[in-house]
């Protein structure tokens, strides 16, 4: 029903002759379809591992993965903040592509690199404290948030390569990709659950993260290439 809303309030919006004319209005009306579409989807393979654990596994070992999950979830915020404040310089970036705009971008990546890398140690370190804050019971969060310290930077990585598209005219292509990595995770999550149990799923996690970044880059260069942008 939200999608439909949509629709109907892009395409009844007014729009100006010149739009009209060179046909911008389909464009101005469903260009932020891939945002919506990668935000729902970021969701989906955010989640799905925990649903799978609880089915394959048990409430408890999922309790105990959730908690281990969150604090990956928590020191990875510093990671996409930082990327949603700098959304409109990467437009700029992206609309003048020129020397200095691209190294502009080479810092900001190796800065938000450094960044995830510092959150992943981080996360590795006050992983023994989970059972002091939320009870003896969840120890064995400690390991499972060790396995998970990698993400901040699996999912930065992500974050990077979906931060570009989206502000280089590939937002429909970041769309479509975290949706794929969606699928992609709720499939890997049931298929390594079930043969390693909580450890699949930070398998799956990680698979996710780097197929999705891996491919979305490996398109972008395809187009690049092949046809001019």
């Amino acid at each position: 029903m939200a999608f439909i809303l949509v629709c109907f309030a892009g395409l009844s919006s007014s729009a100006s002759r010149d739009d009209v004319a060179s046909g911008a209005k389909p464009e101005k009306a469903f260009g932020a379809i891939g945002f919506a579409i990668a935000s729902a989807s970021s969701r989906v393979h955010g989640d799905a591992d925990k649903v799978v654990l609880t089915r394959l596994a048990s409430p408890t070992v999922t309790g105990q993965y959730t908690v281990a999950y969150r604090l990956t979830d928590v020191l990875t915020l510093p990671v996409v903040a930082g990327a949603e404040r700098l959304l409109p310089r990467l437009f700029k970036i992206g609309a003048e592509r020129s020397t200095e705009s691209h190294a502009d971008l080479l810092k900001m990546s190796i800065a938000g690199a450094s960044l995830a890398l510092t959150l992943s140690a981080i996360t590795y370190a006050v992983a023994p404290l989970l059972p002091w804050v939320f009870g003896a019971e969840f120890q064995a969060s400690v390991n499972m948030a060790r396995a998970l310290s990698f993400v901040p930077a699996s999912m930065t990585l992500w974050v990077m390569v979906r931060s570009y598209a989206g502000t280089n005219g590939f937002e429909h292509a970041m769309g479509l990709f975290e949706l794929f990595g969606a699928g992609f995770n709720v499939a890997a999550s049931l298929l390594l659950v079930m043969r390693f149990g909580w450890s699949g799923a930070v398998m799956a996690t990680y698979l996710t993260h780097l197929s999705m970044a891996s491919t979305l880059t490996l398109w972008i260069a395809y187009r690049r290439k092949f046809i001019r942008r």
